[in-house]
């Protein structure tokens, strides 16, 4: 880690002396106005936490050798505050917080619980495959191969959806694609036959990644200014990515609860399901907050379809 902290030390040098090329970024602080340039301001935030990660020390928890890795979510809290504050006080904002109404939240929430229950759906669907069924790479790489051909479906789907409903409606269905998909998954026994579930929750998990990305994309662009509706796109795929992230540590934190890290065949079996469970949850959740949005779209807006 100390390797990493001198490379980005010296990644950050040139940066630096190209401050006299950068415009200026002029911040509120303490009730006054103080111009900081781009590289610097983000150089000078980052630095210390970079430093503090890189400090960690290697540590023997039984009988592994494992980093220390209790700093974390402070480090985590520190670059999230620091992050809203400078946000907060800049001219022009990467993320403009008067942008976010309710409208934002509710879709940026749909896309969240979605994306991560997917996450969770993709990773232990494979574990599940490799581990209690004990199928080789190549066949477990084969049984996903539908999701080729139906993401391509999908697609079309999506894009007809869109011309022809609300997009609010669009987001509810991605958001029962989800919970269904992840269903059959998690209610998979041991040993079955490919075709009889897993397979079904192939094909049908693409609808919800297909419809529900350029739905909220599309949400986001109509509701937020005109200035910052290029941003729609970026925000979404930053929630997506955060989302998965989130929600397989999560999943990750419920299976070694209850398997306790063993070894044995049928705690593996049960920590695996646990995980299914916290995905199913989360998929859930994303069918109530779909759902209540498109309630609440209808009663304001009525069956209206986005214009060609």
């Amino acid at each position: 880690m100390e390797a990493v902290s001198r490379a980005y030390q010296q990644a950050a040098k040139p940066a630096l002396r190209l401050q006299c090329c950068q415009p200026q970024l002029p911040l509120v602080v303490c009730g006054s106005r103080i111009p900081l340039q781009d590289h610097e301001l983000v150089f000078q935030t980052l630095e210390p936490i970079f430093r503090s990660a890189s400090s960690a020390r290697p540590v023997r928890l039984g009988s592994r050798l494992q980093h220390a890795t209790r700093d974390a979510p402070a480090t985590a809290s520190v670059a999230k505050d620091a992050f809203g504050y400078i946000e907060a006080r800049a001219v022009s904002p990467i993320l403009p917080i008067h942008a976010i109404n309710g409208t934002v939240g509710y879709v940026l929430a749909c896309v969240g619980v979605g994306w991560g229950s997917f996450g969770i759906w993709v990773f232990y669907s494979w574990r599940w495959l490799e581990e209690i069924r004990h199928d080789t790479p190549l066949s477990v790489s084969a049984q996903y191969a539908p999701a080729v051909l139906c993401g391509l479906i999908a697609a079309g789907f999506t894009g007809f959806m869109l011309t022809h409903t609300p997009v609010s409606f669009v987001m509810m269905i991605a958001m029962f694609a989800f919970m269904v998909g992840h269903v059959i998954a998690g209610t998979m026994p041991a040993h079955q036959v490919y075709w009889a579930q897993f397979f079904f929750s192939i094909i049908i998990m693409p609808f919800g990644m297909d419809m529900s990305f350029p739905a909220a994309t599309v949400i986001l662009s109509n509701h937020m200014p005109r200035e910052h509706q290029g941003l729609a796109a970026s925000l979404v795929n930053t929630v997506v990515n955060y989302s998965i992230s989130i929600a397989l540590g999560i999943a990750g934190t419920v299976e070694t609860s209850v398997n306790h890290r063993s070894s044995n065949p049928a705690d593996i079996e049960r920590g695996i399901r646990a995980a299914y469970y916290t995905g199913i949850a989360l998929s859930v959740s994303g069918v109530v907050l779909g759902g209540v949005f498109f309630a609440r779209t209808m009663l304001k807006e009525g069956w209206k379809i986005m214009d060609h």
